[in-house]
């Protein structure tokens, strides 16, 4: 079966797949990144500037793009 990217049911579970990701690789930049851009897309914005804080931090530029768009 397919998965369904677009419901937020399945972004719910790869947040916590990124999340778990995390806890191994605290420094994963990217990992920051894609778990930001999943809790925008349930209305998360707190938590998605806060992931794409320290994406910028662990030097994942696209970050800041994203960061202007949704956090300032």
């Amino acid at each position: 079966s397919t998965r369904d990217w677009s419901s937020d049911v399945c972004s719910s579970d790869l947040i916590d797949d990124f999340t778990v990701c995390l806890d191994k690789f605290p420094d994963y930049g990217l990992a920051y990144y894609n778990r930001a851009i999943l809790k925008i897309k349930i209305d998360e914005e707190v938590g998605a500037c806060a992931d794409l804080e320290e994406s910028l931090k662990y030097n994942y530029q696209r970050a800041a793009k994203k960061l202007k768009k949704y956090c300032r």
